[in-house]
């Protein structure tokens, strides 16, 4: 998907897009280990929640209900459920850091190689294209659009693709905790 929306170019008569293409699936082969770590961690963030409802399904009956068997230590139960609070807290935190800092660094790894493959095609455009649609609008169109894309590259898309799976990962908590919820 990336490829493809990175590569729609236009056709040209000496075999340009071919080459544009070609680089930028080689770009994308590089950063594909740093892309997948960084949707590990988005993906490890948007999971540290779930442990929250299963916990509670499980403790809050025995810590709201009537007392009708052996009494339950209440303060176990609580301090129970602060663990699990408190280990979501701190997986979701450290994820969330590592993730942040993975994404600047990769974002801008990968937008610094864009530039510089557009930068080249530049320098092989004629000169009268560069004139007729002025240098200065050139290159403010180029970097608008690759800060854009640094966004989507290292944050949104590896975003997205975590959302998705955790959406699968909540549609089975829900089964397991009650068919008729899911």
């Amino acid at each position: 998907m990336i490829t493809q929306s990175l590569c729609y170019l236009p056709a040209s008569k000496q075999g340009r897009r071919a080459k544009a293409k070609y680089d930028l699936v080689e770009i994308l082969r590089v950063f594909r280990p740093q892309l997948r770590r960084i949707t590990t961690l988005a993906l490890v963030m948007q999971l540290a929640l779930v442990p929250l409802p299963l916990a509670l399904h499980r403790w809050l009956p025995a810590l709201l209900g009537a007392q009708e068997g052996p009494l339950i230590d209440r303060t176990e139960v609580l301090w129970k459920l602060i663990a699990v609070v408190t280990i979501a807290s701190v997986c979701r935190a450290v994820a969330n850091y590592h993730y942040l800092r993975l994404a600047g660094k990769v974002g801008h790894a990968f937008v610094a190689e864009v530039r510089k493959l557009a930068y080249a095609h530049l320098l092989r455009l004629p000169v009268d294209y560069v004139e007729k649609r002025g240098a200065g609008r050139l290159l403010l169109r180029f970097i608008g659009d690759a800060d854009a894309l640094r966004g989507w590259i290292s944050k949104a898309g590896p975003r997205l693709i975590a959302d998705a799976l955790t959406a699968g990962g909540i549609a089975i908590a829900l089964l397991y905790l009650k068919w008729a919820l899911a």
